[in-house]
C-alpha cells in the first residue's frame, strides 16, 4: 500500500494515481443491536454516531465532524459536537452535529465562524496525456489525466474541468502569465487533482498565477506534493506549492497538502477575490504566507491548522511586508498570524476580530500612524493576543500609536512580551508594551500587559487614554506605567498596577497640569520623578499615596488649586526612600478657596527651600504671596524644615487639629 493509502485526512483516504485504494464516500450510521454506539463512516461530511446509550458513538473521521449518541454526543465532545476526526479533532465537530468551538483534541481547531474544510478526495487517472505550453485556449475534459514536465506557460485560458488530474513530474511547474487565465472547478465528489509523481513533498515545484484576470478561479482543487523550490529570481520569493504574485483570483474549498515549503504564497499587489473553506494540511513550511496588505481577505473558515497530530512546518500564518495601506478586518483563524517585519497602520483602519492571535519576531512592532486607526475588540472568552513569536520578556518592540482618532481602541486584548527597545527615534520614548505618543487618542478597556521588557503603558504629553478601564499589568521588568502629571486623572481605580511587576507603582514625569481632575486611589503609589506644576483644579480620591523622588515635589500655581480630603484619613504624601526630609514639599501660590488638606500625611518633606526666593523656607507645605490652604485633622512629620511655612505676605493659613511630628524648624511659620 502507498503512502497516501496509509494517511487518513479528516476521513478520507489518500490513494495514489493508481488506485490501490478504494475509498468510501458515505458516512452512514453503524447501529450495533445489544444498544451500543456505532460509530460514523469515515468519509465524506462524518457519520453520526449509532445507538441510544449514555457514551454514545464518536463521530465520522470527516472534517465536518460526526455527530455523537443522543446522550452525550462524540467520543472526545460532549453535548452536540462530535469528535470531529477520532485522532485530530477535525476542525472542531461542525457540521452534521457539531458546535463552533468544540475542537477535538490536539490543537485551535475551531473557532468563531469555523466550518468544516474539504476533504482530500483520492484522484484517479484515466489517461496520462502531456500537457504543453498553453497559447490557446485550452479544456482539460473531465475525469482525464495530464502529465507536465519541465514549465509549462499558460497564456491563453485554461479551462479545466470537475474530476481532471495533473501529475507533476520532478521540479515541474505550471505558470499562468500575465495574458493567461486559470479556470479550474471541480466539486465536492470530483475535485481537480494536481500532484506528484512521486507521493514525496517537494518534488514539484509549484503553480504559479501571475495574472491580473478576475476570471481566475480555484474551486474543489487539490495541491500535493509541490514546493520543490522558489520560482527565479525575487528575493521575496519562498519555496511554494502555489504562488499568486500581483495576480487576482479566487480560492475556494480547496487543499494544500505536503508541499516542501508553503502551501500558498499570496504576494505583492494581488487580490484575492474569494477565499473560503480551504485546508493546509502537513506542509514543511507555513500554511499560508500572505502580504501584510490583504490578511483581511483571509476568511474563519479554513483550516489552517490542519492535522494538530502532524501540523504544517510552520505553526503560523507568515505575514509578509509591513504596510497597511487600505482598510481591513483580520479574522480570527486558528493558527496565529506571525509578522516576521512588523506592521505600520498607514491611512487606513486595520480591525483584529476577537480571538485574532499576532505574533511578532525580534526588533519588530505594530505602528499606528498618524492617519491610522486600530481596532482591537475581543470579549472575555475570545481576547484578542498581541505577542512575541517567543513566549520570554521584551522579545518585540510593542505598540505604537500616533493617530489621534477617537475610534482607535484596545478592548480584551493581551500584549505579551513586549518592550524589546525603545522606538526611533525620540529620547522621550520610554521601552514599553503600548507606547502613546504626543496627542495620540486610545480607548483601553480589559488590556493585559504583561512581561514587557520596560513598562507595560507608556503615554507621553497630550496623550489621551479615554476610556481607560480594567486594565492589567503584570510581569513587567519597570513599572506598570510611566506617563505625564497631566495625564494621571486618565487612569482608574477598577484597573490592578500591582503585579509582580520589578517595580509596582505608577511612575509620573513632571509637566503642567492644565486640565482639571480627580488623581485617583491606585493599587499601588504614583511616583513623582521631579516638581510638577498644578494650573487646574486637581483633587486627591481617598486611598491615594502618592510618593516623591529627591527634592520632587508639587506646586500648585497662580490658576490651579489642590483638594486632598479623605474622610478615613488615608491620603499620603511621601518619600520614595522613607526618611526625614527627602522630597521637597507641596508649594502654593494659589488663593483657591479649594486648596484643602483633611485626613492626609505629609510625611519626609522640606528638603529644600523652593526656587528662587530668598524669603521662602523649607516645609512640607509652603505658602507663597497671596495664596491660601487649610489644613486639618492632618499628620505632618519628618520635615527637614517647617510642617507649614507661609511667607509674610501669604494671604490666609486655615490650621486644625492636625499632628505634627519630628519637624525640625517647628511645626507653623504664619505672617505676623
Amino acid at each position: 500500500m502507498n503512502a497516501w493509502c496509509k494517511i487518513l485526512v479528516s476521513g478520507a483516504c489518500l490513494a495514489s494515481v493508481s488506485s490501490a485504494c478504494t475509498i468510501e464516500t458515505t458516512g452512514d450510521d453503524e447501529t450495533e443491536t445489544d444498544g451500543t454506539a456505532g460509530n460514523g463512516g469515515n468519509a465524506g461530511a462524518g457519520g453520526s454516531g449509532g445507538g441510544t446509550t449514555a457514551s454514545g458513538g464518536s463521530g465520522g473521521m470527516a472534517a465536518a465532524g460526526g455527530s455523537g449518541g443522543s446522550t452525550t454526543g462524540g467520543s472526545t465532545t460532549s453535548g452536540n459536537g462530535g469528535a470531529g476526526g477520532s485522532t485530530t479533532g477535525g476542525s472542531g465537530g461542525v457540521g452534521a452535529g457539531g458546535t463552533a468551538g468544540t475542537g477535538g483534541t490536539g490543537g485551535q481547531a475551531s473557532g468563531p465562524g469555523m466550518e468544516a474544510p474539504p476533504d482530500f478526495v483520492a484522484p484517479t487517472c484515466d489517461s496520462d496525456e502531456a500537457l504543453a505550453d498553453v497559447s490557446s485556449d485550452l479544456t482539460l475534459t473531465a475525469g482525464n489525466c495530464y502529465r507536465v514536465e519541465g514549465t509549462v506557460t499558460v497564456s491563453a485560458t485554461l479551462t479545466i474541468e470537475q474530476g481532471v488530474t495533473i501529475v507533476m513530474g520532478e521540479g515541474a511547474a505550471l505558470e499562468v502569465l500575465d495574458e493567461g487565465v486559470l479556470i479550474a472547478v471541480g466539486t465536492a465528489s470530483e475535485p481537480i487533482t494536481f500532484t506528484g509523481s512521486l507521493e514525496e513533498p517537494g518534488h514539484w515545484r509549484s503553480v504559479d498565477i501571475l495574472s491580473p484576470s478576475p476570471d481566475n478561479r480555484l474551486e474543489h482543487v487539490q495541491f500535493a506534493y509541490g514546493g520543490s523550490e522558489k520560482r527565479c529570481c525575487d528575493a521575496y520569493l519562498e519555496a511554494t506549492m502555489v504562488l499568486v504574485d500581483e495576480a487576482r483570483v479566487s480560492i475556494q474549498d480547496s487543499v494544500f497538502a505536503f508541499s516542501g515549503g508553503n502551501g500558498l504564497d499570496v504576494l505583492g499587489a494581488s487580490t484575492l477575490t474569494d477565499f473560503s473553506g480551504n485546508l493546509f494540511l502537513k506542509n514543511e513550511g507555513a500554511p499560508v504566507r500572505v502580504s501584510a496588505n490583504l490578511v483581511g481577505a483571509l476568511d474563519s473558515g479554513s483550516n489552517y491548522l490542519g492535522d494538530p497530530a502532524t501540523p504544517n512546518g510552520e505553526a503560523s500564518i507568515e505575514v509578509q511586508g509591513s504596510a497597511i495601506d487600505d482598510d481591513a478586518t483580520w479574522p480570527w483563524t486558528n493558527l496565529p498570524f506571525r509578522s516576521r517585519e512588523g506592521l505600520e497602520v498607514g491611512a487606513a483602519t486595520l480591525t483584529l476580530s476577537a480571538g485574532v492571535s499576532v505574533q511578532f519576531d525580534d526588533d519588530t512592532g505594530l505602528f499606528i500612524g498618524e492617519e491610522g486607526t486600530l481596532v482591537a475588540v475581543g470579549d472575555a472568552e475570545t481576547p484578542i493576543k498581541l505577542a512575541g513569536a517567543i513566549d520570554e520578556q521584551g522579545t518585540w518592540r510593542g505598540v505604537l500609536v500616533s493617530s489621534n482618532d477617537r475610534n482607535n481602541r484596545l478592548a480584551f486584548v493581551e500584549i505579551a512580551n513586549a518592550g524589546q527597545e525603545e522606538w526611533c527615534c525620540d529620547a522621550g520614548r520610554q521601552v514599553a508594551a503600548l507606547l502613546l505618543e504626543y496627542d495620540a487618542k486610545l480607548g483601553v478597556e480589559d488590556t493585559t500587559f504583561r512581561d514587557s521588557g520596560g513598562y507595560g503603558l507608556h503615554a507621553l504629553p497630550g496623550s489621551v487614554l479615554a476610556p481607560f478601564a480594567r486594565n492589567h499589568f503584570s510581569g513587567n521588568a519597570e513599572s506598570a506605567v510611566i506617563l505625564n502629571a497631566s495625564s494621571v486623572a486618565q487612569l482608574d481605580s477598577a484597573s490592578t498596577y500591582m503585579g509582580d511587576n520589578v517595580n509596582d507603582r505608577v511612575v509620573v514625569i513632571a509637566d503642567t497640569v492644565t486640565e482639571p481632575g480627580t488623581w485617583p486611589a491606585l493599587d499601588v503609589p504614583y511616583l513623582f520623578l521631579d516638581e510638577a506644576t498644578i494650573d487646574t483644579d486637581v483633587s486627591i480620591a481617598p486611598g491615594a499615596r502618592l510618593s516623591f523622588d529627591a527634592d520632587a515635589g508639587l506646586w500648585v500655581g497662580i490658576e490651579g488649586s489642590l483638594s486632598a480630603i479623605s474622610d478615613a484619613g488615608d491620603i499620603r504624601f511621601e518619600g520614595r526612600v522613607d526618611q526625614a526630609g527627602y522630597w521637597l514639599g507641596i508649594g502654593f501660590e494659589s488663593a483657591s478657596e479649594l486648596n484643602v488638606f483633611d485626613g492626609v500625611t505629609i510625611d519626609g518633606a522640606g528638603s529644600g527651600s523652593w526656587c528662587c526666593d530668598a524669603s521662602r523656607q523649607a516645609a512640607a507645605i509652603l505658602l507663597e504671596s497671596s495664596s491660601r490652604v487649610t489644613v486639618k485633622n492632618s499628620t505632618l512629620s519628618r520635615s527637614s524644615g517647617w510642617g507649614i511655612f507661609a511667607v509674610s505676605d501669604a494671604l490666609e493659613v486655615t490650621q486644625s487639629d492636625n499632628t505634627f511630628e519630628d519637624d525640625a524648624l517647628g511645626d507653623v511659620q504664619l505672617p505676623e
